[in-house]
């Protein structure tokens, strides 16, 4: 499950194939913009009240 963000081979660190990589990609992209529009929504919510 270990993930290495820089193997020039395409690679997860446990020899993963390609889509596998691809798969934590997206995970690892979806979680950020959770992170980032859930902070969003907090703040605009704080300047509201």
């Amino acid at each position: 499950m270990a993930f290495d963000p820089l193997s020039t081979e395409g690679k997860a660190a446990d020899d993963a194939p390609l889509p596998r990589r691809l798969i934590w990609m997206l995970a690892y992209w979806a979680m950020g913009v959770l992170v980032v529009g859930a902070v969003g929504f907090f703040i605009r919510f704080w300047i509201k009240t």
